[in-house]
């Protein structure tokens, strides 16, 4: 429960301190109170909870461990969501439902009332002589005021008495009041105009859910289908980012807010050994033992104190080595990203450099910072070693700032001014100040116990001219600082949203004229592609009547003689030979077959939608002559045939002894001329034989002509017929596409508009 919201708090550890239930644990464990605080602040890997040996806990004593928890998430005035997935996983593992979780966080903040007062008691204010003191100071300068103390061989007094009232007066008190107060009116704002944004974003994630569904259901092309599923998939991944992440870190950013809203909240951040952890210990007097050594991981968590009302957070140092992850890469990311959860929640934040190091490690750090409109000092801890005492430190301090150089301490200044210009701007970065300070120093006064020499290491580490400044920065920019916390962030990240939005309009605006340019290529290639078919396909019907011509040239030379009925036989014998109606078959295959390989990458499903409608191509056998030929010639053939029946009988007479012998013999040789006078009595037979083979030629070929025509006409029909789904289908599948693109473009500008329109309630 402590590290769920990657902060562990002092408040958190004084509900453990006071609860009895933990304190019995700790006597049953045997653990000391100071080792075991120190144990959970300096923490760096992550808890686990054996839920079966709290099972074997008592009823009561589960009950107990409920209520601690809840405790612990309500005693700093704010419930973080991760501290409520906590509780309620740990009350159903134990199967102790009820009561529900916002009950015993109820109970809880109930319980905790007397425990948060006494945290956040203010200090008393100073004494009267300490209060005249201070006005002496803004009155007569502090030069002025230590000359004369110090004749009066009161210096030292009056070092401590002014101390006194640092974040302890009434111009202090007033400005956090006025801080508390811009809180109140600002955060319900806030909190309705990110409502309003939310409801926004998820409308639009609703209407893309809508028209991804219409789109999935349209028919397009493969490549197409597949270029439409991967653009839908990064568009909803970037929604869901959109909707799900980033509003709900902004979400939770006023809800880490909401955890220091009567405090003003200041987080130190640095790279490892950098002194940041140093500083807090010799302010607060806490955790001394999470001072790191830069060669192990000591806490991975951010750490919350209190100091004299201020809320100040020690970040993991960033670069820090053995840290959690599989290697130092890892290690560092994730100790950067536990430093950034701090940002929401800090009215201010410390930039701790040491001067062996460079700024650069910081500096994108400085620049989201700046952007966020978040206000920061740096502090410059200088690296000098304490070996020697007191009066060696001064000789190495002294000579450290009236050094000239990149060594110097004001080179070192100078060189953070010029990478502070470079993250944040000039103008801005003559704004931030830049401390020195020796944060080791610092703790050596804390930890020695001889108030002169304590006072002396204290004015060494030159930590007073930091409280000084921090004071005045208070007093003086509180409620501005706080306005900007509550302002310029959440207008940051609803401004960094709608350009996510534009950016995401722009993807979709870019997508919808490819899908035109697609369709419009598309649609050509469609054209050509059948355009191509058909010329191959009339080719090869032609190919093929080309043959079945010179078959009925060849058959009209043979079969001219035959009358009409004989020649509707044989023909109709040739064409089932020449075997025309699985040809026409061979040929729907194939155009089959072509066009879907054609067209596979443009229309992955053509295969099985593809219906070609191609009658059977059929011809007409019987023929209808006009001409008498057939009927001539056979009366021709006929009465040759009885002439030559005459001319053998009569041979047959001629060597047979008989009265009519010499008959036989001239009824043979009149018989034997009688074909020719037949041909000279009936002129012009070859002329007609040539005639008679012409007609019956071209009767064939005029019937293949017509056969030929239809047959062109169905493929021609089927092909066009296709060519048109094909086509219809592609502009239905883009166009359709393209335009509900389009449409839930416009949907994202309405709601871009929308999100600008709410920042303006932020300003």
């Amino acid at each position: 429960m402590v590290f769920a919201d990657q902060l562990v708090d002092v408040h958190e550890l004084e509900v453990l301190t006071e609860h009895p239930w933990f304190r019995s644990y700790q006597l049953q464990r045997e653990l000391a109170p100071e080792a075991f605080s120190a144990r959970l602040m300096t923490a760096h890997d992550d808890p686990a909870v054996e839920l079966e040996a709290l099972r074997r806990l008592t009823s009561d004593e589960q009950e107990s461990l409920l209520c601690l928890l809840a405790d612990l998430a309500a005693i700093d005035d704010h419930t973080d969501p991760r501290e409520e997935r906590v509780l309620a996983h740990l009350a159903q593992g134990l199967q102790r439902l009820p009561p529900s979780v916002a009950t015993r966080l109820s109970e809880a903040r109930n319980r905790t009332t007397a425990l948060r007062e006494k945290l956040n008691l203010p200090k008393p204010l100073p004494r009267k002589r300490v209060r005249l003191l201070r006005f002496a100071d803004r009155a007569l300068g502090l030069s002025a005021v230590d000359a004369l103390t110090s004749r009066a061989g009161q210096g030292q007094r009056v070092k401590l008495w002014r101390r006194q009232t640092l974040f302890n007066h009434h111009s202090y008190t007033a400005s956090l009041k006025q801080m508390r107060q811009l809180t109140s009116e600002l955060m319900p704002q806030t909190q309705t105009t990110l409502e309003s944004a939310a409801q926004s974003l998820q409308s639009l994630q609703e209407s893309f859910a809508d028209i991804t569904s219409a789109l999935f259901a349209s028919e397009l092309p493969k490549d197409s289908q597949e270029q439409l599923e991967a653009l839908l998939t990064t568009v909803r991944e970037r929604l869901e980012r959109i909707v799900q992440q980033d509003l709900d870190v902004l979400r939770n950013d006023l809800l880490a807010k909401q955890r220091s809203l009567k405090q003003f909240c200041m987080a130190t951040i640095g790279r490892t050994m950098a002194g940041k952890s140093t500083l807090i210990a010799s302010l607060t007097g806490r955790d001394q033992g999470a001072i790191g050594n830069g060669q192990q991981g000591f806490t991975r968590y951010n750490r919350a104190y209190n100091f004299h009302g201020l809320r100040l957070i020690d970040t993991p140092g960033i670069g820090a080595a053995g840290g959690q992850g599989a290697n130092f890469e890892q290690a560092a990311l994730r100790d950067t990203e536990v430093a950034r959860a701090i940002f929401p929640e800090t009215d201010l934040v410390c930039f701790v450099i040491d001067s062996d190091s460079t700024v650069p490690c910081t500096r994108e750090l400085m620049q989201q910072l700046h952007r966020r409109g978040k206000a920061f000092l740096v502090l410059l801890n200088v690296k000098v070693s304490l070996q020697g005492g007191i009066d060696r430190l001064r000789s190495r301090l002294e000579a450290k700032f009236a050094k000239e150089g990149q060594q110097s301490i004001s080179g070192n200044i100078a060189a953070i001014r010029r990478d502070l210009a470079q993250a944040i701007g000039e103008e801005e970065a003559t704004r931030v100040a830049i401390l020195p300070i020796h944060a080791k120093a610092a703790l050596k006064a804390s930890q020695t116990a001889d108030p002169i020499q304590a006072e002396t290491w204290r004015e060494l580490s030159r930590v007073d001219q930091v409280l000084e400044h921090l004071d005045g920065l208070i007093t003086q920019q509180a409620p501005e600082l706080r306005r900007r916390t509550l302002r310029a962030n959440p207008r940051h990240e609803l401004e960094r949203i709608a350009q996510d939005l534009g950016a995401l309009e722009a993807s979709l605006a870019n997508q919808a004229r490819v899908f035109q340019e697609t369709q419009n290529s598309t649609a050509k290639q469609v054209q050509e592609i059948f355009a191509d078919l058909q010329r191959e396909v009339r080719n090869r019907i032609e190919a093929i009547f080309q043959a079945l011509d010179v078959c009925a040239t060849s058959f009209s030379a043979d079969n001219y003689r035959r009358n009409g009925k004989e020649i509707e036989r044989l023909w109709k014998a040739e064409l089932e030979h020449f075997g025309l109606a699985s040809q026409v078959d061979d040929l729907a295959a194939w155009l089959k077959e072509e066009l879907a390989i054609r067209l596979d990458a443009l229309q992955d499903d053509i295969r099985d939608r593809l219906q070609f409608q191609v009658g059977a191509a059929t011809l007409h056998s019987r023929l209808e002559f006009d001409l008498d030929i057939g009927f001539e010639e056979a009366l021709r053939s006929n009465v040759k045939l009885g002439f030559k029946i005459l001319t053998g009988i009569f041979a047959v007479f001629m060597f047979v002894p008989s009265p009519i012998q010499p008959f036989a013999w001239l009824g043979s040789l009149l018989a034997g001329f009688a074909p020719m006078l037949i041909d000279w009595l009936i002129p012009g037979g070859d002329q007609r034989r040539r005639e008679a083979q012409k007609g019956l030629k071209e009767k064939l070929l005029e019937s293949l002509q017509n056969t030929r025509l239809n047959m062109a006409q169905q493929f021609d029909d089927a092909i066009r017929s296709q060519r048109d789904q094909v086509a219809a289908a592609i502009a239905q599948g883009l166009g359709g596409s393209r335009t509900a693109l389009l449409a839930f473009r416009d949907q994202l500008l309405t709601t871009q508009a929308e999100l600008l329109q709410s920042l303006t309630s932020l300003d």
